[in-house]
């Protein structure tokens, strides 16, 4: 039995456990989270008069739980030598109910998923392990633990500041020797004893506020530092709907960006790629421009943030060191690099100052914060320097051919020798997914994401009903859309392998290429060996040709078909029409099936 169970141990050690440096840069954030949600919990037992005592005695409950978790391990019963002599009945049971509580959402997969979410969030990594998962909880029971026991030396700390404070203003009171006399007027009394103003900066600081949970930078400003910043803004469960004038919002950027993700969220305008997103572009602002409130931004801000743009290294943020770096560190890095390895394309830019310009103005709009009216994203737009047919190249009709020439497609020697020829041929998410672009003129995103669903039988024939789900958001309100399923893709065994997967239980046409993070895609799970596939194909593809440019080679054949409705192009291929006419006047459900399928079939078979 021991030598079965060392055996199980070695298994689940296969691993290396999460490094102390990240585990303790998550311990950071996750304790300041818990000293700011406990400190605001006692100050509204105390100074409301409801519960106070019921509070103090619940926190101190709540010591024992945790501890006896973190010393006798997760057991749904309080171990019998947690229990005191001393204890009364009412106490006994009052801990065991606490005891049992804790436990059902410490281990629960909502607790495991929460955690896991906002350890990625703090430190950018996936924990991969059971080991790892063990890591953060034990650290998240490590801070409330933490926490609960340094709540009395927070109101000792805030008394002695609040004491101090008093003497430092009745000093300034007494500080007048000759009190004037009782025959003096009043006015002159008052003159005399008149308190200290505050210098205008102390009483801008005072007057602060931020996101519950969230302390402004003091020390070095780095991207991790930010990250750390929005994580707790984003565990913030403030009312995101109250009125501005009675409870304030914060001015820090950090709960204005987390605020604005959680209401595009809610009204499904947003996902969790989308959101990352607008996170990293936030934080990169931030960082450029040493700003971490959003009253603090100017016009010249954006002008600025233009110019270091340019001084940003294209491969930031590949490396985790780069996050600890402060942006003079990066730019000294910089000096050595050539002009070709610095700034950012005009797409991504201006994705950086839409993304900014709507944090702010949802903080000025919806929140009332102080943000500057005047403030123009627009003017530091930057124009783009290709026109949008030449911005991707397309295949050719023989570098096609020859791309489906690999032995992905005619026989591989294995499921794990997939760019070696064999006799095996793998039909899943590498083997359908260029194949279905090709022959659908699909976004290379929304194939890898087909659900089981997602293939309907249509008029006869049967059709990929591209919408949107829980995993995957589509471009734009014309991607969803039918589009019929070419023969060879039936002959190819589709049909098969989409029964097969519904057999199975499985959600997804592809389940192999679900995303392991929120912020991941599909197609990621395919861009190694799809790489390496085109660059077998095609010499090295030195015309960089991707899965965009075999939409674009789709859609060349199609305009070259005359006898191809030009509406039914573009509802093919997820297109708006181009003028008032197209887009508000067609038909409401697309163009008809048949004309589709007839559009489909003209696509000649590649192989």
């Amino acid at each position: 039995m021991i030598a079965e169970w060392d055996a199980v141990l070695d298994f689940l050690f296969v691993l290396e456990e999460l490094p102390e440096e990240v585990m303790a840069r998550y311990m950071t954030v996750r304790l300041q989270m818990c000293v700011s949600d406990l400190r605001r919990q006692h100050r509204m037992a105390r100074m409301s008069g409801r519960g106070r005592g019921l509070c103090d005695t619940r926190q101190e409950h709540m010591k024992i739980v945790i501890e006896s978790f973190l010393i006798d391990g997760l057991c749904s019963n309080l171990p019998p030598h947690r229990i005191d002599p001393e204890w009364s009945a009412d106490t006994l049971e009052s801990i065991m109910r606490l005891h049992r509580a804790e436990f059902d959402a410490t281990t629960s997969s909502a607790m495991r998923d929460r955690l896991a979410g906002e350890f990625r969030e703090v430190t950018g990594q996936e924990p991969r392990a059971a080991e790892h998962h063990a890591q953060i909880l034990e650290a998240y029971l490590h801070s409330r633990l933490a926490a609960l026991r340094t709540l009395d030396d927070q109101h000792a700390a805030q008394k002695a500041e609040f004491e101090a404070l008093s003497r430092e203003i009745m000093a300034g009171v007494f500080e007048v020797n000759s009190v004037a006399p009782v025959t003096a007027p009043i006015a002159q009394v008052s003159e005399q004893l008149a308190l200290p103003s505050p210098s205008p900066q102390k009483a801008a600081a005072e007057d602060l506020v931020l996101t519950p949970g969230v302390e402004l930078i003091k020390g070095p400003l780095t991207y991790d530092a930010l990250s750390a910043q929005l994580s707790a803004a984003a565990a913030s469960d403030e009312s995101l709907h109250r009125n501005p004038s009675e409870e304030p919002f914060g001015l820090d950027i950090a709960g204005a960006c987390e605020r604005s993700i959680k209401r595009a969220m809610a009204k499904g305008k947003m996902d969790a790629r989308t959101a990352e997103a607008r996170r990293t572009k936030v934080k990169t602002f931030c960082l450029l421009t040493g700003l971490q409130r959003v009253d603090e931004v100017q016009q010249y801000h954006i002008r600025l943030f233009d110019e270091l743009c340019d001084l940003l290294p294209k491969n930031f943020m590949r490396s985790p060191k780069d996050g600890r770096m402060t942006w003079q560190e990066i730019r000294e890095r910089a000096e050595g690099m050539p002009e070709t390895a610095l700034g950012r394309e005009p797409g991504t830019f201006n994705a950086m100052l839409d993304n900014i310009s709507a944090v702010l103005k949802h903080a000025r709009t919806n929140e009332g914060s102080p943000v500057d009216p005047n403030i123009d994203t627009s003017t530091e737009r930057r124009k783009e320097n290709k026109r949008e047919r030449e911005k991707r190249n397309a295949f050719k009709r023989d570098e096609v051919r020859r791309l489906f020439e690999h032995p992905v497609w005619t026989g591989c020697q294995s499921s794990s020798r997939r760019l070696h020829a064999g006799d095996n041929i793998e039909r899943d998410g590498l083997y359908f997914t260029p194949l279905i672009v090709a022959y659908s003129g699909g976004r290379m995103e929304e194939i890898a994401g087909l659900t089981v669903d997602a293939i309907q039988p249509a008029e006869g024939h049967f059709g990929f009903d591209i919408r949107p789900h829980d995993q995957r958001r589509l471009k734009n309100l014309q991607s969803v859309r039918l589009i019929p399923i070419h023969e060879h893709l039936i002959e190819l065994g589709l049909l098969d392998h989409h029964a097969r997967m519904k057999a199975r239980g499985e959600t997804y046409l592809f389940p192999e290429l679900v995303p392991k993070g929120a912020a991941k895609k599909f197609a990621r799970q395919l861009r190694y060996n799809w790489k390496k596939i085109r660059d077998a194909q095609l010499d090295g593809n030195p015309r960089k040709l991707d899965a965009h440019s075999l939409r674009h080679s789709f859609n060349a054949v199609l305009k070259q078909n005359r006898s191809v409705l030009k509406d039914t192009r573009l509802d093919i291929l997820g297109h708006s029409g181009e003028d008032l006419n197209e887009e508000v006047y067609g038909d409401e459900e697309g163009m008809p099936f048949a004309l589709k399928k007839a559009a489909i079939d003209s696509i000649p078979r590649w192989f």
